[in-house]
């Protein structure tokens, strides 16, 4: 399990990344503004993680790339199990996309499978509603045979009663 890191090594990490990124003070005073501070001690350590994954968004649009395939894939097999008529939390769903993929890490598992998993269990999702219309148009239209066959029959009985 990972360590968590403490606020000192946050705030270090975000000063890193700042000067990867060639920001400059303003630009350091700007990130700073939108939270409200004018100095990254000053940032919450949950402020500080959102700031990290903001700039190493920006360090590594790869990262941003994955992190939006994940949640593609994520709500596709949600839809999947929805469609299905069952339901799913957070963790069913990772252990669905585990399994796929044979993959030990939910978040290493590479986007070229999270497109995958996206594509197939989205079109699987489709295909299942799809045949849940037809499921249903075909039991109203055997109703409707049902229900006018017993018409027919009662109408036939009607006419041969009123003949006696």
């Amino acid at each position: 399990m990972k360590r968590q890191k403490t606020k000192a090594e946050m705030i270090r990490w975000v000063h890193i990344l700042m000067h990867e990124l060639g920001f400059d003070a303003q630009d350091k005073k700007a990130l700073l503004a939108e939270y409200g501070v004018e100095s990254s001690n000053k940032l919450s350590l949950e402020e500080l993680r959102e700031v990290c994954g903001r700039l190493e968004g920006a360090r590594n649009p790869l990262l941003n790339e994955a992190d939006k395939w994940r949640k593609r894939a994520i709500a596709a097999i949600g839809g999947f199990l929805a469609a299905g008529g069952k339901e799913g939390n957070i963790n069913i769903i990772k252990a669905i996309a585990l399994r796929a993929t044979e993959c030990g890490d939910f978040n290493r598992i590479p986007i070229d499978k999270l497109r995958g998993l996206y594509f197939g269990f989205s079109k699987q999702a489709k295909v299942m509603r799809e045949a849940e219309k037809i499921s249903r148009s075909e039991l109203v239209e055997m109703c409707r045979e049902i229900h006018q066959s017993v018409m027919e029959e009662y109408t036939n009985k009607q006419y041969k009663e009123d003949d006696i």
